[in-house]
């Protein structure tokens, strides 16, 4: 999909209303799906952390950007995520987190903030994920933390709406043995979890703005 196509699109994107959990859903494996439907968030004391689905052109064509962790001790050890990470004392609120921890990441500032999507709930590290979609107008280039990130991930969004990348395969998490778990396929990335099911509301609401250009 070209830059403009999309930036046309994404006009519309406040008056929509999010998928939220009816997105979730399709990405997540039916075991997180029951503990989803029948949690009360109200009553968990989570810590909050915000990531940024950042869209850009490259060869006039619309990318946004993933990226792979460095090994470490941790469950999200080698993870393909969104950039972003907790929110900390300092940040002023939520998308101001995303922002910091997308510069200290892959180096990219000046972005414009579109809108938010709906939260996401990480029960192996407690952590209430709050994504936020934005757009730089011109070609980026990375300047990732070699701390943080093993590598890079440019995403055309036409690969990422193209329902042929969704998979399924047995693994085991944090909460199940050898489970069922839905995810997306991306140059040979395996692209499960919370972030997942982000994108999928993502890609839903993307559907959405693009069959409703005139709202």
């Amino acid at each position: 999909m070209d830059f403009d196509t999309f930036i046309q699109s994404t006009a519309n994107l406040q008056n929509i209303k999010l998928p939220s959990l009816k997105s979730h859903q399709k990405m997540a494996p039916s075991e997180r799906i029951a503990e989803l439907l029948e949690t009360d968030f109200s009553t968990i004391t989570y810590r909050e952390a915000a990531v940024l689905i950042l869209f850009y052109p490259k060869n006039d064509q619309t990318h946004l950007v993933l990226i792979e962790r460095n090994e470490y001790k941790g469950i999200h050890s080698k993870q393909i995520s969104l950039p972003g990470g907790k929110k900390e004392s300092f940040d002023k609120d939520l998308q101001a987190t995303a922002l910091r921890e997308t510069f200290e990441e892959v180096g990219v500032d000046k972005v414009k903030v579109l809108s938010s999507l709906s939260s996401v709930y990480v029960p192996p590290s407690n952590f209430m994920v709050f994504p936020f979609m934005g757009t730089i107008s011109t070609e980026i280039t990375f300047k990732p933390d070699v701390r943080e990130v093993r590598n890079v991930i440019e995403v055309p969004l036409s690969t990422l709406l193209n329902p042929n990348i969704i998979k399924h395969q047995e693994m085991s998490t944090s909460y199940a043995k050898m489970v069922n778990v839905p995810y997306y396929e991306i140059d040979d990335y395996v692209v499960w979890g919370a972030t997942a099911m982000i994108l999928s509301e993502l890609i839903d609401l993307v559907n959405l703005a693009l069959n409703n250009r005139n709202l």
